[in-house]
């Protein structure tokens, strides 16, 4: 006969947080709105900042000012983010508008002269913000959405990193290359390829310019100063005022001068393009380039929102070389630089479209495929509605245990007028790009409700049924993917009712860009943290509003778990700042994607070794375990360990103990309770059916939705004597074993 255990009133362990968001402090979390300067006349100082810029571009040669500015952006994103006083889109505003002038006279610009031009460019653009960022703090929601439209197309950058993109653009523009190279005489997968490739050429050669810093020790090296004088022109007549001076003070002069002598750093030569390239290629390259004074009379504010530099990154100078002075252009804007080469050609828009579309879907399902290597995974999903008769398709379904992953790809464009916050365009691609979606995979939703039924009904893209099992209930989360959005104001639904395209009940599907999915990937590079943090993810809204990005979610859940006090939260908004340090920079992931790491969630030992076991084990439920288990506080797992390891060493008494712990997500709670016995149950059925009558008791008395039962025998060392799980779909309806 099983030993049975005395009944007890279960003791609840309420562990306290020390934070509402642990790890993060009043720098990090900004409750207010967007920190941008006041200005009692932001028009006023953009107009008299941007004039003085314009004299100052005007009264010198703005290639060194450029070239040393080009430097300045590399070095400034090495930096932390809270250390970052010069952005990308001041130095685009920089080449911007020396464009809509003729190439100034030779006048050598000093050190100090560049820095002052900086300080011009950065109020400017401080200035333009302001002035643009107007009705960002507005009580009319829409003015405000369509400001910080406005604000995130001036500030934000880059859709993805510079690996990435040379890892996307030439596969995705792969399949067109037959019809590109009948159509424009080369391959554009070539192109981009070549496009990417410029980068790589600019750091060799930033390091290989090493006379500044010789310069800088007091030491002159005439041999390295004739090479850069060489190359400069300005620095060379400029070198004969250095006369007989010291040479501690000639060596200070040289240094002076080579800050004006970067240029050929970021300068290629139509030999050197047409050596690496071809010739087809390296016109193209040139057909990317604009001239000193081709933006003569251009509207000078829509610079700042759609200069044509986006498009075209290149300076031609007069011998034709194209001069690169801001870099991450090249991976900032890479699709619209493409979609300048084939615009006005049907059928290669035609064919760009579909690129898009297919490369879109099936990326994620080789990310998906990756980093879920248990999952079932169907690309795509085909099925009949029973009641209506239509037919429906939706883009990728990943089965793993009992959680469904339904996402749809969009991979439309971000329209020019959106990003300048225009209303009509805004609710126009919001609607089709990441509304849609929640649509979509809404309906499929409605029909896995319906169980076995479901199974009967979808097929995949041969027409066979999906080898999976819907006689128990499953748990489904829904996401859009797309190629580009507008991050922080995507990120959530709230934006998405205050323009009026949802309701607050209506489905909602959170939207991941390809580089977002990517950076989740590399960072939470084994199946089960994957997992975990699209499970929390796709339930992030339930617990907190918030401002922010992917970048800042994942940043959080890297530092506490997404473990979130959400009463102490209420009625607020979390804003982050400059809180997305943890995923900065590159990170290779690990290829074996089967081993038991949590990287943000906290596992005492006893419980890492309940999930190791668990993972390894065949057990249906094991991935609705792990996730119960993964969702608790550390603090409150960490007592229930040393409550078992007293109980166990012999320290305390308390057979049949009950402790419980529990997380509660929106109208989901988990609950882990830990049964402490003398002896183990003498059969499998004996102990889940007592593990069941404690699990029904804790739906009555917390509304357990989902309930873990764990049960740790005197005598034993093992992770766990006993576990079962039950899952209650709806609260207050009797928990079903699962």
């Amino acid at each position: 006969m099983p030993q049975e255990t005395s009944d007890q009133t279960p003791i609840e362990i309420d562990p306290t947080i020390e934070a509402a968001v642990p790890g993060f402090g009043l720098s990090k979390l900004l409750e207010h709105a967007r920190n941008h300067v006041r200005d009692p006349d932001p028009q006023a100082t953009l107009r008299q900042t941007q004039d003085s810029l314009l004299g100052f571009l005007a009264a010198r040669d703005p290639i060194a000012l450029l070239a040393r500015t080009g430097l300045h952006v590399i070095d400034e994103s090495c930096r932390t983010a809270d250390d970052l006083v010069f952005e990308q889109c001041e130095a685009e505003i920089l080449q911007s508008l020396a464009l809509t002038l003729p190439q100034g006279p030779q006048v050598p610009t000093s050190p100090r002269s560049i820095v002052r031009g900086w300080y011009l460019a950065e109020r400017t653009v401080r200035a333009f913000s302001n002035v643009t960022g107007e009705g960002i703090d507005s009580d009319d929601p829409i003015a405000s959405i369509t400001a910080e439209a406005r604000v995130q197309t001036l500030y934000y950058r880059n859709f993805f990193g510079s690996e990435d993109a040379k890892a996307i653009l030439p596969t995705l523009l792969k399949p067109m290359d037959a019809l590109s190279r009948e159509r424009l005489g080369f391959c554009l997968s070539d192109f981009a390829a070549a496009l990417l490739g410029l980068l790589d050429r600019i750091g060799p050669r930033i390091n290989a310019f090493e006379a500044p810093a010789m310069f800088q020790s007091g030491h002159l090296d005439e041999a390295g100063l004739s090479a850069i004088l060489s190359t400069a022109p300005m620095a060379e007549r400029a070198w004969r005022f250095a006369g007989k001076s010291p040479a501690v003070t000639r060596a200070q002069c040289a240094f002076q001068l080579s800050e004006m002598a970067w240029a050929p750093v970021f300068t290629f030569s139509q030999k050197e393009l047409q050596g690496w390239y071809g010739e087809t290629i390296a016109h193209a390259l040139t057909r990317l380039s604009l001239r000193f004074g081709d933006l003569a009379g251009y509207n000078l504010e829509r610079l700042y929102l759609d200069s044509p530099i986006r498009e075209q990154p290149f300076i031609r100078l007069h011998d034709d070389a194209l001069f690169l002075p801001v870099p991450g252009l090249l991976v900032s804007f890479p699709f619209q630089m493409i979609e300048g080469l084939i615009r006005g050609d049907t059928a290669l828009e035609a064919a760009y479209s579909h690129a898009r579309a297919r490369y879109l879907e099936d990326a994620a399902e080789a990310i998906f495929r990756t980093a879920m290597p248990s999952a079932r995974i169907y690309h795509p999903v085909r099925w009949k509605d029973p009641d209506s008769g239509e037919s429906f398709e939706n883009d990728l379904f990943v089965m793993l245990g009992n959680h469904i992953f339904l996402l749809e790809a969009k991979s439309g464009k971000v329209k020019p007028a959106s990003r300048r916050g225009g209303l009509e365009s805004l609710k126009k691609n919001f609607r089709q790009l990441y509304v849609e979606p929640g649509i979509q995979a809404h309906r499929l939703e409605a029909i896995l409700r319906r169980g076995p039924e479901a199974q009967t009904l979808l097929r995949d893209s041969k027409g066979r049924p999906l080898d999976i099992d819907l006689s128990r209930p499953v748990i489904v989360h829904s996401f859009g993917i797309c190629i580009e959005h507008f991050a922080a104001i995507t990120s959530n639904r709230e934006k998405f009712v205050s323009l009026g395209l949802i309701g607050p009940d209506d489905a909602w599907a959170p939207i991941l860009s390809l580089g977002e999915l990517r950076m989740i990937d590399a960072r939470l590079d084994t199946e089960v943290s994957f997992f975990h943090y699209l499970t929390r993810r796709a339930a992030i809204e339930q617990q907190i509003s918030f401002h922010g990005d992917e970048q800042d979610l994942l940043s959080m859940y890297l530092v506490n778990g997404f473990q979130i006090d959400t009463a102490a939260l209420d009625g607020r908004q979390v804003r982050f700042g400059m809180a997305d340090a943890p995923v900065r920079g590159h990170k290779i992931p690990r290829q074996d994607r089967g081993e038991l790491d949590t990287p943000g969630v906290q596992l005492p030992h006893s419980w890492r070794r309940v999930a190791a076991e668990l993972y390894a084990s065949d057990n249906r439920n094991r991935f609705d375990m792990i996730e119960t288990i993964m969702n608790q506080h550390p603090q409150g797992l960490a007592d229930l360990e040393r409550r078992a390891r007293s109980y166990r060493s012999g320290a305390r008494g308390g057979s049949g103990e009950v402790a419980v712990i529990r997380y509660s997500i929106g109208n989901r709670t988990f609950v882990v309770v830990q049964l402490l016995s003398n002896a183990r149950f003498g059969s499998e059925s004996a102990w889940h059916d007592h593990a069941r009558q404690i699990a029904i008791g804790l739906q009555s008395t917390f509304a357990a939705t989902e309930c873990v039962v764990v049960l740790r025998a005197k005598k034993s060392r093992a992770a766990f004597d006993a576990i079962s799980f039950f899952r209650s779909e709806i609260q207050n309806r009797l928990i079903e074993k699962a």
